[in-house]
């Protein structure tokens, strides 16, 4: 088998395996495709089928970690919040009070213009 068939480990992030290896070399495209799903949303094996693919069902418990910078993160006034880039510089936005993150509006890659919402901040005391 080419080399060029075999998933590359620095465009993935975790560790390749045999089966990742044949995965490759039978659907490249496709391999590709959920070695990058699961570099960015991490191994949703460990997800409930149901609740990973249907959602749950009013009352159903089931529980959520959520990584650092995510919603209801707290944030102390001055912390990083985005970086921007423009014309190949880059910009730090702080968080300009204390508090938890509601929400974040942006997303990778987006235009932004000058008074676009980048993240809402639930004030703490």
């Amino acid at each position: 088998m080419s080399a060029a068939m075999y998933p590359k480990e620095e465009k993935h992030v975790q560790k390749v395996t045999d089966e990742d290896v044949m995965s490759a070399a039978m659907y490249p495209k496709v391999c590709d495709d959920f070695l990058s799903f699961r570099n960015t949303y991490g191994p949703v094996s460990l997800l409930d089928t149901r609740v990973f693919l249907v959602g749950p069902k009013v009352g159903d418990n089931f529980q959520v970690v959520l990584e650092k910078g995510k919603t209801l993160d707290i944030v102390k006034k001055g912390d990083p919040l985005v970086v921007i880039s423009a014309m190949k510089m880059e910009m730090v936005v702080q968080a300009p009070v204390a508090g938890k993150v509601k929400g974040i509006a942006v997303v990778k890659e987006m235009k932004l213009q000058g008074d676009d919402l980048l993240v809402e901040i639930m004030e703490q005391p």
